[in-house]
């Protein structure tokens, strides 16, 4: 009786964990770009190898990744999305753009 807890319980903890790694880093919904991170994605599109670009959920901070040659290696996202997090505190960052393709699902607004 005890094992066929155990194993229910087990079975439902990997369940719930893979949820959470199910989650996607792209972001979504309506989003305005503040002009500081305007002008570092502009910046970032003129790299000769653009990995990804991160936003804030608030669209005020950012971080990126680029490739250092001509074929990305695993991992573009993820410090894209540390760095991003790095300066937004407590504020969720998402991937905004892979290489220059903007990837956001949902309208993008940019502050005048």
């Amino acid at each position: 009786m005890v094992t066929k807890r155990l194993i229910f319980g087990l079975l439902i903890g990997s369940s719930l964990a893979g949820c959470a790694a199910l989650e996607s880093p792209k972001g979504e919904g309506p989003i305005l770009i503040s002009k500081r991170v305007e002008q570092a994605f502009e910046r970032y599109k003129e790299e000769s190898n653009p990995g990804h670009f991160a936003v804030s959920e608030n669209g005020r901070q950012y971080g990126y990744s680029y490739c250092s040659d001509t074929k990305c290696r695993q991992g573009g996202q993820s410090i894209a999305l540390y760095s991003c997090k790095r300066r937004a505190g407590s504020v969720p960052c998402k991937i905004f753009a892979s290489g220059t393709n903007i990837v956001w699902d949902g309208p993008v607004k940019y502050e005048y």
